[in-house]
């Protein structure tokens, strides 16, 4: 969980405000550090649903206005461009706004920077559907909350570089199962999204160390998250992965349902944890060339012939 950070930081003046944009410090903890010395996104992910939270109360609609109207929000998609790995010591400033409002679903832009190294750290554009708590379903969004969000129908730059998603049949694929624990579902008793990526972010980790690399030497950056259908606790999912310097992915049930897809850049981090760096070419030559299959539960188990 992360917190208001207590201490005085900076003002950071790298961008102008926009209409309708809220700005909140948070404070990273120790313990939510990853394997290379980094925040992985799956935290930063948690930081920016704090935010957005934050954001719809600084215009007025607190938890309050949504327990009145009998609605929730629900993600569908997150794009992530991480430009520097989020080290200890960074307490992050998150712009967050509104840039378009649909019928149902509105879009949220993130800009992440660090007061201390007046720099940037990333750049997410999240969508939303907003759902009826009684019936399940998407529902309109309200009037007064529509224009509260004071959308900015900004143009909208792609945060990434464009990927087909599909995954290719006639590439190997690596492959490894989670069963939904109680601790991963959210109050609805959904899937949390952070566990989505987290998954995402042991699969490289697994991937990449079965390749050779260093645990901690590897790990995930950008990435483009659809999520689709939920999965409830006890839930079988299957994460299956075609590896390369983008990696492609889906995670599905038992029964062939597809629950979510994405797009993973992994990267290296150097010694001095300050920058992200491209695969090398070795590495990845040998991810392609030697994927596993997990069979049985249990990660890395060899495929069988």
């Amino acid at each position: 969980m992360s917190i208001d950070h207590p201490d005085p930081m900076p003002e950071l003046s790298l961008v102008p405000l926009v209409p309708g944009e809220h700005r909140q410090r948070y404070h990273l903890r120790h313990d939510e550090l990853g394997p290379t010395g980094c925040f992985p996104p799956s935290v930063l992910l948690g930081v920016l649903q704090e935010a957005a939270i934050d954001g719809s109360a600084a215009r007025g609609f607190p938890f309050d206005y949504y327990r009145r109207e009998r609605a929730f929000w629900v993600l569908r998609s997150i794009t992530c461009r991480l430009e520097r790995p989020l080290r200890h010591g960074d307490a992050i400033e998150v712009a967050t706004w509104v840039s378009r409002v649909g019928k149902t679903s509105p879009t949220r832009e993130y800009r992440v920077t660090s007061p201390v190294r007046d720099a940037n750290l990333a750049r997410v554009r999240t969508h939303w559907v907003y759902v009826d708590a009684t019936t399940g379903l998407p529902k309109a969004i309200p009037d007064d909350l529509r224009a509260g969000f004071a959308p900015t129908d900004e143009e909208q730059e792609p945060l990434t570089a464009v990927v087909e998603r599909p995954l290719d049949p006639a590439r190997a694929l690596w492959t490894e199962v989670r069963i939904v624990q109680p601790s991963d579902v959210d109050r609805f008793g959904h899937l949390k999204c952070g566990r989505y990526l987290a998954w995402i972010e042991d699969l490289l980790v697994h991937a990449t160390a079965a390749a050779g690399a260093p645990i901690g030497s590897i790990g995930l950056g950008s990435y483009e998250l659809q999520l689709l259908l939920p999965a409830q606790q006890g839930d079988r999912v299957r994460l299956v992965a075609q590896l390369d310097a983008v990696c492609k992915l889906e995670l599905t049930t038992p029964d062939g349902r597809v629950l979510a897809r994405a797009v993973a850049w992994p990267v290296a981090f150097d010694p001095s944890r300050s920058a992200l760096l491209p695969l090398d070419p070795a590495l990845l030559a040998r991810m392609k060339e030697r994927p596993l299959r997990d069979l049985d539960g249990v990660p890395g188990t060899p495929a069988r012939p």
